[in-house]
């Protein structure tokens, strides 16, 4: 289970919460951490990164078949949330069912490009039902990805979900310290657009175009944004 990130718009309460169950799994106090998400769950039934939680402590104790039913009810709430497909590919893999579970990850990397995760399973999986093609495309999609700073990485894995803040509190406080790094200001336009901010496109866009004059991404955004 990786580090939480801090969702600048949760509600304080229900953020600790959540970070102070993943410090019990990365503890390896699984029966706690799955209690303490149990619990939380019956609260916030239908809050999302509540239930995935949930999943994810149910899968550190073997309770795959379990985490598939609070994915079922996850995927009703939230179609478009890629890591429940990634999620649903782990489960099915530990169960033994490879073709579903390729199947699970072929959903999350068509819903979100952005999950090197699951590009490796899907790699691993591949091979091990014979489909090298697809495990080499698999492999040549992760080894792109994992080229990326991890911030971008992660800015960028939100974006495609959705999640305009997070990704942008991520990859600002990335620019902050990597200014002009252009794949983070692609990263950084992309969301200022899909949140409609097309000043703040340009005003992001044009020093680094100054640099890069010939990027071609740089230069639709920035059309975009006009």
């Amino acid at each position: 289970m990786s580090a939480p990130i801090p969702d600048p718009q949760q509600a304080p309460a229900v953020a600790a919460q959540i970070s102070r169950i993943h410090g019990l799994a990365q503890r390896k106090q699984h029966a706690q951490a799955l209690a303490a998400a149990r619990a939380l769950a019956e609260r916030l039934p239908d809050h999302r990164d509540v239930l995935y939680l949930l999943v994810v402590c149910l899968q550190r104790l073997h309770g795959q078949r379990e985490a598939l039913e609070v994915l079922q009810h996850l995927q009703m709430l939230q179609p478009g949330f890629s890591r429940l497909y990634q999620e649903r590919g782990q489960c099915l893999s530990a169960l033994g069912d490879f073709k579903g579970a390729i199947t699970a990850f072929r959903q999350a990397v068509t819903v979100n490009p952005a999950l090197p995760a699951s590009w490796g399973m899907l790699e691993r999986l591949c091979h091990s039902v014979g489909d090298n093609p697809g495990a080499r495309e698999a492999a040549r999609q992760r080894a792109a990805l994992m080229a990326l700073p991890t911030p971008v990485l992660q800015a960028t894995s939100f974006l495609v979900d959705g999640e305009l803040a997070m990704a942008q509190h991520i990859i600002q406080g990335f620019l902050e310290q990597h200014p002009g790094d252009l794949e983070g200001t692609r990263v950084l336009a992309r969301i200022l657009l899909a949140r409609q901010q097309f000043t703040a496109v340009r005003t992001t866009v044009e020093p680094v175009l100054e640099q890069h004059p010939a990027d071609a991404q740089l230069r639709l955004l920035q059309a975009d944004a006009s």
